[in-house]
Formats: structure tokens, sequence, C-alpha cells
């Protein structure tokens, strides 16, 4: 991702906002950018996927806190959950995975041709994947009513 182009951040922007408002949950509010050299841990539970695809590689990373997390299950499933379970850390999975392939779909507005791999689960302690783009990492924090998150995408022509 160029310094000067944030197409891409605002695909992916775009892209979570579109997942999570269709499953029910909004406002979803975008706080603050930044940019930093690598990923950072954010959250209680973080969803994982690389990106990869002609000329590209990355990673994008939605970090929740607990609050935003069960949030966003209680909203997928229609009821109240009210601690991090194995389902629920599956459904943090898939609004991982659901999020990438909306970004395949803008991504290739813009001429790129991207691949997903399985989305992977993070926790505090654990050691994210390697920032693979010179330029940095992009981050954005966001929150909706329950809690806050954060989107890092780290994206740049190999």
């Amino acid at each position: 991702m160029s310094n000067n182009d944030t197409k891409e951040l605002e695909a992916v922007v775009d892209s979570v906002r579109y997942v999570l408002e269709s499953i029910g949950l909004i406002p979803v509010s975008v706080d603050e950018h930044s940019k930093q050299a690598e990923h950072c841990f954010y959250g209680d539970i973080i969803g994982a996927m690389s990106l990869t695809g002609a000329g590209v590689d990355g990673t994008l990373i939605l970090g929740f806190e607990t609050a935003a997390a069960l949030a966003v299950v209680s909203a997928m499933f229609g009821e109240d959950y009210d601690q991090l379970d194995e389902v629920s850390k599956s459904m943090i999975a898939e609004i991982a995975n659901m999020v990438c392939g909306r970004v395949k779909i803008r991504m290739s507005e813009y001429g790129y041709s991207i691949g997903m791999a399985v989305p992977q689960l993070f926790f505090p302690g654990d050691m994210l994947p390697p920032t693979l783009s010179k330029e940095g990492v992009h981050t954005v924090r966001c929150h909706v009513k329950q809690g806050g998150f954060q989107v890092s995408l780290d994206f740049g022509a190999v």
C-alpha cells in the first residue's frame, strides 16, 4: 500500500462495517487511524487471515475486546453470550473470514486478485504473525456500543 493511497485501507474499514452491520451491530464507529512498524496486540481475542495474490502479500487482523466480541457473537446467534467459549471463539474466526471475503471482493475493484488463508485465532501472550510490508501496518481503532476493536492491515507489494 502506498503512503498516498489508502483505498486498500478504506476497503477494509468498509468491509468491517458491512459485515458487522449486516449482523445487526450498528453503528460501527471509526475512532482513529495510525501507522505502526509492526502488528501490535489489541483486545482479548484476535482473528487473523493471510492475504496473498499476484504481487501482494499481507495480513488482516481483527482484535476485539471481550465485550465487543461477545456482542458480535450474540448478534450472529440472536441470543446472549456472556463468555468466550469454543463456539464464540469459532464465530470470531468466522467474522474474520467474512470480513476478508468482503475485502477480497472490494480489492478486486482495484485490480487485485487476492487469495485467503484459513483464519487463525490469537490470545494475549500469543505471538502475532510477522509484519510483511516494508511500509508498516495501518491500524484503525473502532467501536460498537458494547466495546472496542481494532483492524490492522499489513498489505504490500511483493
